[in-house]
């Protein structure tokens, strides 16, 4: 089962409208709430974390350490998903370095970290 979190009714509304689409919205609960509170209490197979992390407008330096979502900055939120599920995964920029990912891991105490770029026509989508 997997279970949708956002703080924002409307993109649950659009979650739940893809679902439907695609045909699995028996598959998913989609849950209005914080998703560092539910972080808080969740256990999990598998966490997967896509927060907003300034749009287009982020520069080759971001840092994902110190992204903020609501309270928790970077290196909470991925320690957070560690506590609910020993595997994370985690939606990033594309200019975010490798030595960034690796750097943000360790904070949060993992011991490994395993980046992947996805290419359409030669260039970096994600």
């Amino acid at each position: 089962r997997v279970v949708a979190v956002d703080v924002d009714a409307a993109k649950l509304d659009q979650a739940r409208h893809n679902a439907a689409i695609y045909g699995v919205l028996d598959k998913i609960d989609f849950v209005h709430d914080d998703a560092i509170a539910v972080l808080r209490r969740a256990t999990a197979d598998v966490v997967f974390l896509s927060p907003p992390w300034g749009g287009p407008s982020y520069g080759d330096d971001f840092d994902a350490r110190v992204i903020r979502v609501g309270a928790a900055d970077g290196v909470e939120l991925v320690a957070l998903a560690r506590k609910a599920a020993t595997r994370v995964a985690y939606f990033l920029p594309r200019t975010l370095s490798g030595a960034s990912v690796e750097a943000l891991a360790a904070a949060a105490g993992a011991a490994s970290v395993e980046v992947e770029s996805n290419y359409l026509n030669n260039k970096l989508k994600a």
